[in-house]
């Protein structure tokens, strides 16, 4: 009888699709964004490593797609919740930080002192 053993080896370190130390903890954080690509729009969180800094040079890098986790598809009527979607990055119009709550949001600009985030009746 033959039996076919194979070993494991632990030679990858590092995550060749986010850059993450494979081995523990992601090295970076976790940005929630929102997207726009052809027809339809979609909030989720992207993974920025540590070494790229920016969401921005998330978007530039050599990857041809971009990975949205906890991700959710705005639809007119209601969310659908899909939990991991990657997208590739020909078909993105725009990409934004998404601001779902008042404290989020960013210092507004010089002359908007008066503009505050409130519910729509």
């Amino acid at each position: 009888m033959f039996v076919l053993r194979e070993e494991i080896k632990g030679i990858a370190r590092i995550c060749r699709y986010c850059h993450s130390n494979a081995q523990g903890s992601p090295d970076g954080r976790f940005v929630r964004v929102r997207v726009k690509g052809r027809e339809k729009s979609y909030v989720g969180d992207l993974f920025v490593p540590a070494h790229l800094n920016r969401v921005s040079d998330t978007i530039n890098d050599e990857k041809p797609f971009i990975v949205l986790s906890n991700a959710k598809e705005e639809a007119r009527l209601t969310d659908i919740t899909l939990g991991f979607i990657a997208i590739n990055k020909n078909s993105i119009e725009w990409l934004r930080l998404a601001d779902d709550e008042c404290g989020t949001q960013p210092a507004p600009p010089s002359g908007a002192e008066g503009m505050e985030c409130r519910e729509l009746p």
